[in-house]
């Protein structure tokens, strides 16, 4: 450090734009957890680091102070495009620094004036989006209006959300929502080719539990995803669609088999082991840890099946043995006709059999439930079985022939 601090740029800008938020990046004592200046934390910094290894602890580090004070309302009307951009970006820090319920607090309030208010949002989206578009057009980093809105959205929302999870039930909680809502509507329209312009409106759709939404949307975000091998956007919305499929209610059942859930958790893992090198798993985690432990449940469940075998949806579980099997009938079911008898080693429903190939009487799901039944008492019952097949088949040939006989008689009778 050579006796100087490099202050990061959240401290440096947040003072700009403190009649905005309220609130200030800076350095905080780690022992009293009060806010430094730039002078005190250096000294600190120096002194922590000639106490050597151990000292890290006692380093100041970048934290969030309130200024106490509630903002003018009115300030947001003059607000400039720049102004709008440092403000945006102190938010974001502010999330980044701490995560604090006080600091979401802080953060809710200005995601109100920023987007709940009709006029102020008008004048959002009318006025200072197109003019921050409207600058550095040519240059490398220059952004649209809709890429601007983007930023807008997605920087308010997590407020949004936090709120309505931390206040279930309550009138700001149900104004977060309306406006999560409104963002999860807008949001994919601005840059439907973009991944990560579904995010919210996934997240969304899982709060009010509109499974339809939620598994159309989830869907394109993983298709985008894997094809953009955007891991984060890929692992987070296959782990929402899979366990919507699994435990959702949409109105168009989808059809699920035991290899496609192996193949969709398969895809995942490599994602995360990717994700895992850049240290961004732990927020796909985060977001999806519940939906994740009841697919890897699922997974281990089944985890004797065939890849074949069709999962009966909503998935309820094995628990309850043969008689709560979760291989779907629904293919016999549309037909008119009565459910296939199950295999003969697990006692569940396939689409697809193997038949013992000595008795042709016996199905198996599998070669592993054949051989099961072979040693459990088949080899012994194989040959009976096979007789009196030959037998059944026998008189209903000899039956078949009788009554076409009597038939011909018949005939000729009536001819004569």
């Amino acid at each position: 450090m050579a006796g100087k601090v490099v202050i990061p740029k959240s401290i440096l800008i947040t003072p700009l734009v403190e009649r905005f938020t309220a609130a200030r990046c800076c350095w905080m004592d780690p022992v009293s957890l009060q806010p430094l200046s730039d002078a005190e934390a250096a000294s600190k910094m120096r002194r922590a680091k000639r106490a050597g290894r151990g000292a890290a602890a006692m380093e100041p580090f970048p934290g969030v102070s309130s200024t106490g004070s509630v903002p003018d309302r009115t300030v947001y009307d003059s607000m400039t495009a720049g102004e709008l951009v440092v403000t945006l970006f102190a938010v974001r820090c502010i999330h980044l620094c701490s995560g604090a319920q006080r600091d979401f607090a802080l953060g809710i309030n200005l995601a109100q004036v920023l987007f709940t208010g009709a006029s102020r949002r008008a004048r959002v989206q009318q006025v200072l989006l197109p003019a921050l578009a409207a600058m550095d057009v040519g240059e490398p980093h220059h952004m649209t209006a809709p890429q601007w809105e983007t930023v807008w959205l997605e920087t308010l929302a997590p407020y949004f959300l936090n709120t309505v999870r931390k206040e279930p039930g309550s009138a700001l909680a149900k104004q977060a929502l309306q406006s999560l809502v409104d963002m999860a509507h807008r949001l994919p329209s601005l840059d439907p080719d973009r991944a990560m312009s579904y995010k919210i409106t996934v997240t969304v759709a899982a709060e009010v539990e509109e499974d339809d939404a939620l598994l159309r949307f989830a869907s394109t975000m993983a298709q985008l995803g894997e094809a953009q091998s955007h891991d984060y956007a890929f692992a987070l919305a296959t782990w929402m669609r899979v366990h919507t499929l699994l435990y959702g209610n949409p109105s168009a059942r989808q059809r699920l088999t035991a290899g496609e859930l192996r193949a969709a958790v398969a895809k995942v893992h490599e994602a995360r082991k990717r994700l895992k090198k850049v240290h961004l798993w732990g927020s796909v985690q985060q977001a999806v840890r519940s939906q994740v432990a009841e697919v890897l449940r699922a997974l281990d469940e089944v985890a004797d099946l065939p890849d074949t075998a069709v999962l009966q949806l909503p998935y309820k579980g094995r628990a309850e043995g043969p008689a709560a099997s979760n291989i779907t009938q629904a293919a016999a079911a549309a037909a008119g006709t009565d459910p296939e008898p199950p295999c003969d080693g697990c006692h569940l429903r396939f689409l697809h059999y193997l038949r013992c190939g000595g008795c042709r009487q016996r199905r198996y799901c599998s070669r592993a439930c054949q051989v099961a039944d072979w040693r459990g008492g088949h080899k012994e019952a194989c040959k009976q079985m096979a007789e009196e097949a030959a037998a059944a088949a026998r008189a209903a040939a000899e039956a078949e022939a009788g009554a076409a006989g009597a038939e011909a008689g018949q005939e000729r009778v009536e001819r004569a």
